[in-house]
């Protein structure tokens, strides 16, 4: 009897046991439902909180309705008719929007609800024109009737992942004489436009920013619960100060960066003076000129060893700060004798040419005659901080493995009473980098050039949002250089198994190279105890400690190896004083891969103690080119249980355990945790082991 009673307790014991697995599963499916959910949600949905979408419109055309979006989103938005139109016979229509915030990408003419009126009709498209303008020229014999309110075209649109929450895009219809045309029965003329709104909405996931204090003047992620600064605060003063541009808090409005006409990129001096003399030969092959004001006046330029005095402006028709400083560079007296002026000065130095810029005062380009690296402009300068001397960087510049380079950005206001020099922040320009995986993103906006993942030449220029929503682009280009060298895709641990000190690890890594990866000479494992998360932090960290790791190069394996495509931007610019023009071509580019198993014992070392660390992977070749890879690897430590790393284990646990054992991706830590059984892999072994711990 008492056999059978505990036989019967240990099929109960089961029983609960499998029907509290069934209970997991079942909250696993519905939270991977859910989590889908939010991660698709439905892009640019119509709302009805606005817009013009009924009977009483009168325009000749108009957005819909309002649209609501996530920052970063695309999506479809529809151009309907406003009124009655008979015998429609032409449409054409240019749109403007902030280039800044929004892209329209395509036009489209079918799958409209209930369907595009101009589905059958074909048209041009020019989006490059004039920055914000997108124009399209329908043509079609004839439309007998057009009703208000049928759709007639759709277009692709893509917000600017920078917006904040709040922000809203107008769409309106350039009314520039034979910008927009529509041709019906009666006449040919300009129609009218309701102006269409995207709002930048928030997300609907659990707000973590609840549970923060959150600055007045600031965006809060609510997925990750950070906060930024709105653009206009300064992060240094936790939003309650203005950034340097911006001016009257709380408004923080732009003040210095109104006006600014141009802009040029080029590198600062600490970075210009780590060059070599080939290289800064390079880099002065052109140089811009910047009057800072007419207080530049009197100041003594030095060009190819030819001393200039800057003239002073003596046309007294010449009243505004504006017209005295163009006045300085092309006719100082005002008899239309274009000698004396700056410009002409500069001009007749030999091996000099120039070019000004109209609608930017005070600012002059110096180019050599011949272009050659050997015909340098190094030799310009200037003795007074009101006339600031830059190099052009018009060559390629070669990024190599182990430097940075510091950008600097100077704009030039033009206004009729500010035509002063501006110093503008990496944070005040969007960087325009094609494509972008030739530089590293990240060093990219803290205003630094660093070596991305890619091979191949990058033009690199920045573009500044203006107060009017224009937008304006830097008058020069960097061409930044990325040379073939073996990059790391990807470095992995083979296995789950604890970490001990003097045991061995296999590491899987996958190399590839434009060129060939045959000439990898050295392989150097390292472990470092470290706060930092990045190769390039870590190196600097004077707190690191490092710990040598033994890669057995002569065990090394081939595991797997090949080729794979991908595609290349090229892009080519030809710019002037008056006009930039610009041609993109995709290109594909193959590249050679091998994986490698590469063995390596972990130190016996008595400093290296149980706990958390990086490991580096360093692979040289014979060009001492270095590609680094980083991963997590914790020693002697066994499986925790918890997976999601909150310091706590519960069914959240088990839910990320299952979700592992059945193929989604995850971090070697989460691997490691996973694994109560310590047999190297995750399955549902695991799963029911670490929901039985819980229970």
């Amino acid at each position: 009897m008492e056999n059978t009673n505990t036989q019967t307790n240990e099929h109960a014991k089961a029983h609960n046991t499998m029907r509290n697995v069934l209970i997991a599963l079942v909250l696993v499916g519905f939270t991977t439902i859910s989590f889908l959910a939010y991660k698709n949600p439905q892009l640019l949905t119509a709302s009805l909180t606005g817009g013009a979408d009924s009977s009483s419109v009168t325009k000749d055309i108009y957005i819909s309705a309002d649209y609501k979006a996530e920052a970063g989103d695309s999506g479809y938005i529809e151009i309907k008719a406003g009124k009655d139109m008979e015998d429609l016979s032409d449409l054409k229509v240019t749109l403007s929007a902030p280039t800044s915030q929004l892209t329209i990408s395509s036009v489209h003419t079918d799958n409209c609800s209930p369907n595009c009126l101009l589905g059958s009709a074909t048209f041009t498209t020019d989006f490059t024109s004039s920055p914000g303008d997108y124009e399209i020229d329908f043509n079609f014999a004839k439309i007998a009737t057009v009703n208000d309110n049928d759709p007639l075209f759709r277009l692709l649109v893509a917000t600017d992942s920078s917006l904040n929450s709040g922000n809203t895009i107008p769409i309106t219809l350039k009314t520039a004489a034979g910008d927009s045309t529509i041709t019906d029965k009666t006449s040919t003329r300009t129609p009218t436009f309701e102006d269409g709104l995207i709002t930048i909405g928030t997300t609907t996931a659990t707000d973590l920013c609840k549970n923060i204090t959150v600055p007045t003047y600031s965006t809060c992620d609510p997925v990750t619960g950070k906060w930024t600064c709105n653009k206009g605060y300064d992060t240094a003063y936790n939003c309650t100060a203005c950034s340097i541009g911006y001016s009257g808090y709380p408004t923080c409005t732009l003040s210095l960066l109104a006006d600014i006409k141009g802009m040029v990129l080029t590198l600062d001096d600490e970075t210009l003076q780590s060059f070599d003399a080939t290289e800064l030969d390079k880099a002065w092959t052109s140089a811009y000129i910047m009057l800072n004001s007419t207080q530049s006046a009197g100041a003594l330029l030095t060009v190819e060893s030819n001393p200039i005095t800057v003239p002073t402006c003596t046309d007294v028709f010449a009243l505004t700060e504006k017209a005295l400083v163009e006045c300085m560079v092309s006719d100082p007296n005002g008899d239309g004798t274009l000698t004396d002026g700056l410009a002409a000065l500069i001009e007749s130095v030999p091996g000099v040419n120039i070019n000004t810029y109209p609608n930017v005062p005070g600012l002059l380009k110096l180019t050599s005659t011949t272009g050659n690296a050997d015909d340098s402009l190094e030799g310009i300068l200037s003795s007074s901080g009101e006339v600031l001397v830059l190099p052009g960087m018009d060559y390629t510049l070669t990024l190599t493995p182990t430097a940075s380079y510091k950008t600097r950005i100077v704009g030039k206001n033009g206004a009729n009473t500010d035509v002063t020099v501006v110093e503008l922040k990496y944070d005040d320009v969007t960087w325009v980098p094609q494509p972008t995986d030739r530089l590293d993103a990240t060093a990219l906006k803290g205003g630094l050039l660093e070596k991305g993942a890619k091979t191949g030449k990058t033009p690199l220029y920045t573009a500044l949002s203006l107060t009017d929503g224009s937008t304006l682009d830097s008058i020069n280009r960097l061409t930044i250089d990325v040379p073939s060298a073996p990059t790391i895709e990807y470095l992995r641990r083979i296995g789950t198994n604890p970490v001990q000190k003097g045991g061995r690890i296999n590491l899987s890594v996958k190399i590839y190279d434009e060129e060939t990866i045959s000439d990898i000479k050295d392989i150097r494992v390292s472990l470092v105890s470290t706060l930092q998360t990045t190769y390039t932090t870590i190196k600097n960290d004077a707190s690191a400690v490092w710990f040598t790791a033994i890669p057995h190069f002569t065990e090394v394996s081939e595991a797997d190896g090949g080729t794979q495509t991908t595609t290349s931007t090229t892009d080519t610019s030809t710019t002037s004083s008056n006009s930039t023009t610009t041609s993109t071509t995709s290109t594909p580019t193959i590249y050679n891969y091998k994986i490698y198993s590469i063995p390596v014992d972990i130190p016996q070392d008595e400093n290296l103690i149980n706990g958390n660390y990086k490991l580096v992977l360093e692979v040289s070749d014979t060009k001492n080119n270095v590609a680094p890879g980083l991963m997590d690897l914790a020693i002697g430590a066994s499986a925790s249980g918890d997976v999601d790393g909150n310091g706590s284990v519960s069914m959240l646990d088990v839910i990320k355990a299952f979700q592992i054992a059945n193929g989604i991706s995850a971090t070697q830590t989460e691997l490691q945790a996973a694994d109560l059984n310590n047999d190297g892999n995750v399955t549902m072994l695991d799963v029911i082991i670490l929901f039985k711990q819980i229970n």
